[in-house]
């Protein structure tokens, strides 16, 4: 899928349900050709995606600017004092904090998300893109049938 950064460009190109589809026949033809391809995720930290939500963690742009999302660099933001922080702010945790409050808040109304089997893989997604209200489930959401059978037909294959 493709994301905005302030420029609409998630217009340009196939929603999560459309790209599930493209995605998976993609790989069906690649194993077809001898690949070695997977129809599930192997990341074990998916849960952890998101910097904003690592405490260790700060992004520094090019003007200098300091921020806890990489998203946000170069983007006009109404949210900027959610992300930005000054760099003499001595504790960062406190904006780390600050975010994790606002995810709390955003997850505790979004019953669709709360509900979703995959919130353990994709931790909710995106807050930048969530605040925006640019929901950015993850394609495997929409081919998890698919790719379950596609896997285990691929692992037995494998075995044999």
């Amino acid at each position: 899928p493709v994301y905005s950064w302030g420029n609409n460009a998630q217009k340009l190109g196939l929603p999560p349900d459309k790209f599930a589809k493209v995605e998976e026949e993609f790989k069906i033809l690649l194993f077809n050709q001898g690949m070695n391809v997977g129809f599930l995720p192997e990341n074990k930290n998916l849960g952890n995606e998101c910097v904003a939500t690592n405490r260790a963690a700060e992004v520094i742009d090019a003007e200098d600017k300091y921020s806890i999302c990489t998203e946000v660099s170069y983007t006009k933001n109404p949210n900027e004092s959610l992300w930005y922080h000054k760099p003499q702010d001595n504790d960062i945790s406190l904006v780390h904090d600050k975010v994790l409050h606002y995810m709390n808040k955003v997850f505790a109304i979004d019953s669709d998300c709360r509900k979703c089997k995959l919130l353990p893989l994709c931790g909710g997604g995106c807050l930048k893109k969530r605040i925006e209200n640019q929901y950015n489930c993850m394609p495997l959401k929409y081919s998890i049938n698919n790719a379950l059978i596609l896997q285990f037909a691929i692992d037995k294959y494998k075995m044999s």
